[in-house]
């Protein structure tokens, strides 16, 4: 087979949308077809492509068909992994705190693992009813032990909810749910040997990230200014208003709230700035690599920021070979791994979102950059920087309206101008956080830095809540189905197809 087009370019794209395609079949299928059949034609498809090996074409097919199988073979494993087994009596169990506390009306939601008996390690989700008088919940945070009785249940979904409320918490590899009474919980030391050490780690990273928040709060960030900058530079979002999550929703930039990709990305670019080195350096590589993945550990691991991650690790590994280190190849052998390792996050919004407003990023700021002369750029640095901030939110923002429009039922229309504002103070939050969070042993200097952190926080709050405000700030009511969605963006897709063609050959007359 002659090696030239999609192939050629993106070797891995058709096979992840192959991998991709199999997962979505083996989830529908999984009722009516068992694993061994998918396993068998596996198998098959496996030995179809050592026959023909002399054929590169129908190799090709082959190789193709046997990643389909592959990822209905991966989704069947993930739907038949048998769920746990749990009492109709209540019980007494020994856990720990693993997430932080969050109060919401009379009770207390957090996460916990039992760390004895039979369920050892299994991760639960505890409403703990508030005892208003003694106030002895306020004593729960993360990685505190404690004893309770309750009955566990499996997750199951709210009445009354599209939100597949048990489907999420499977994802998040929670195995039962409990609601205790506030008599039937006491604070009490508990022996951890029985966790694994991936458990105890991440409860030393997210105990870390607790004394962080407290010494926000002791350096004066408070109210809405405290909780978005929590929210960004440590991925607590428990106090975040109702008011400021629509602002930022409407504004189309909620993804500055929910760390992700780009959060990640600015902070590796400052690691490797730290560095103070250029070109390849394996020791290098490794530290940076440790400190994004220490980063992951602290924030709790959500699956955005653990795509940017493996991302960037990926990212870096290939730059040592030589090879170009940002490419959709190696978005789509990430995508690929992560869903080997879980299948169902396939159905996680967040990483919807992010991977399709990546792919858009990569596929399309390159040729919107040739609009702009290599001349221009070297001279006018401002302008150029500007340029490529519209391009790279234009082109998220396309990549992900009919997702936004489907889950969300909304289509931000300033987002736009609104990420020119807020993407430079994300940036200079992180980068102030930074240096705060470092100078926390010199306090004049680090509530310096506390000080100008607020009035960066504060005036983005501001400003997007203004925004908001316009009458034509987003259009609301959306409705869209599964089908409309997939045509959005055969439509979408068939005009940039055109357009590059008709413009092909144009780019002799720039823009600038």
């Amino acid at each position: 087979m002659k090696n030239n087009g999609v192939f050629a370019l993106y070797p891995f794209v058709p096979v992840a949308v192959s991998f991709v395609s199999g997962l979505v079949a083996g989830d529908i299928s999984f009722p009516f077809v068992a694993l061994s059949v998918w396993i068998a034609a596996a198998c098959l498809s496996f030995l179809l492509c050592l026959l023909s090996v002399r054929h590169p074409v129908a190799q090709s097919l082959f190789i193709v068909l046997l990643f389909f199988m592959f990822g209905g073979v991966c989704m069947m494993i993930a739907k038949q992994k048998p769920r746990v087994s749990l009492s109709d009596e209540k019980s007494v169990y020994e856990s720990v705190v693993a997430s932080e506390p969050v109060e919401r009306g009379k009770t207390l939601r957090f996460e916990a693992i039992i760390t004895s008996g039979r369920l050892t390690g299994k991760k639960i989700v505890i409403s703990l009813m508030k005892d208003t008088v003694e106030r002895r919940y306020s004593a729960l945070s993360v990685n505190v032990g404690f004893v309770f009785a309750s009955r566990l249940k499996l997750p199951a979904n709210y009445s009354g909810s599209r939100f597949d409320y048990a489907a999420y918490l499977e994802r998040n590899g929670v195995d039962a749910t409990a609601f205790v009474y506030y008599r039937d919980w006491c604070p009490a030391p508990v022996d951890m040997g029985g966790l694994s050490v991936f458990q105890r780690a991440r409860l030393a990273f997210l105990k870390y990230r607790h004394s962080l928040i407290s010494a926000y709060r002791e350096l004066g960030l408070d109210g809405q200014t405290f909780a978005v900058a929590a929210a960004m530079t440590l991925g607590h979002k428990s106090e975040l208003s109702a008011d400021i999550r629509d602002a930022y929703s409407v504004t189309g930039v909620s993804h500055v709230l929910a760390l992700s990709g780009m959060h990640l990305g600015i902070i590796y670019m400052l690691l490797t700035l730290l560095s103070l080195r250029r070109g390849p350096s394996l020791l290098r590589e490794i530290l940076i690599i440790t400190a994004v993945w220490s980063y992951v550990f602290m924030v709790g691991m959500p699956v955005s920021v653990v795509r940017a991650a493996t991302m960037i690790t990926v990212y870096s590994i290939v730059g040592l070979s030589g090879r170009e280190r940002m490419s959709v190849n190696v978005l789509a052998f990430t995508a690929m791994l992560m869903l080997t390792v879980n299948p169902l996050i396939i159905y996680d919004v967040g990483f919807q979102l992010s991977f399709v407003s990546l792919a858009g990023i990569l596929v399309l700021c390159p040729f919107a950059s040739r609009f702009v002369s290599s001349e221009f750029r070297m001279s006018h640095p401002v302008a150029t920087g500007v340029w490529q901030i519209v391009v790279v939110s234009f082109v998220a923002q396309l990549a992900t309206a009919p997702l936004v429009a489907f889950y969300f039922g909304r289509l931000p229309l300033v987002s736009l101008f609104a990420n020119i504002i807020a993407v430079p103070a994300l940036t200079l939050i992180l980068y102030l956080s930074v240096v705060m969070i470092f100078s926390f042993f010199i306090p004049s200097v680090s509530g310096l830095f506390a000080f100008l952190l607020s009035i960066v926080v504060s005036s983005l709050n501001h400003v997007l809540v203004f925004l908001s405000s316009l009458p034509f700030a987003s259009v609301e009511g959306i409705s869209l189905t599964v089908p409309q969605v997939c045509a959005v963006y055969v439509f979408i897709i068939s005009l940039l197809a055109v357009i590059k063609i008709l413009f092909k050959k144009s780019f002799t007359d720039r823009l600038f």
